[in-house]
């Protein structure tokens, strides 16, 4: 048997080429992936930070109502409740992306919550700029629908993609969300 010996400039490069993919560096990332978008993780919705205001809503993963693959993420509340899902990416700023998700809802009743059953790209929370695109909002009862939102990051890159339940006040009912695709584009319309 042949014992194979490395010099360190070798260890050097091969250490590279092992953990380089690891250290992205902020002007040359292309994105940092959407994690769990389809809500496949056995761990309840993670890669998403959970905000609630309110009543605690029941929030499960559903294995009989999905748009695609094993599950989705249910949102379920009783009573009153403003609830929303959020994850932090960073993207190279300058560049379109397109947020594409599904939601299906039964009997959301927002209660004057501007925001229901949809997504929103925003600028994370105490950094001046809000909004950046925002999704149709699905009160009532609505079979799966694709919600697609074109945006281009701030300046900095660091951009929320949040999910709603209800927000910026509270309601009640069932929102399911599902398959959750983050792409860069082109041009606006993905052309």
């Amino acid at each position: 048997m042949k014992k194979l010996t490395f010099t360190v400039p070798v260890l050097f490069v091969l250490g590279t080429l092992q953990f380089g993919c690891a250290t992205v560096s902020h002007d040359t990332a292309r994105a940092w992936p959407l994690v769990n978008g389809g809500f496949e993780s056995s761990v309840l919705h993670e890669g998403w930070s959970l905000h609630v205001y309110g009543a605690q809503p029941e929030v499960t993963l559903d294995t009989n109502v999905r748009h695609e693959g094993r599950q989705s993420l249910r949102i379920k509340a009783d009573e009153p409740s403003d609830t929303a899902l959020g994850q932090e990416l960073w993207l190279q700023p300058g560049r379109w992306y397109r947020l594409r998700g599904w939601v299906r809802t039964e009997g959301l009743d927002p209660l004057g919550s501007p925001v229901c059953g949809t997504f929103q790209v925003q600028i994370p929370v105490g950094r001046p700029g809000g909004i950046l695109a925002d999704g149709r909002d699905h009160p009532g009862t609505n079979d799966w629908t694709e919600e697609i939102l074109y945006f281009t990051p701030p300046d900095d890159g660091l951009t929320r993609i949040s999910i709603f339940f209800c927000g910026y006040g509270k309601g009640t009912g069932t929102a399911w969300l599902d398959q959750i695709t983050l792409e860069e584009m082109k041009t606006p319309t993905g052309k």
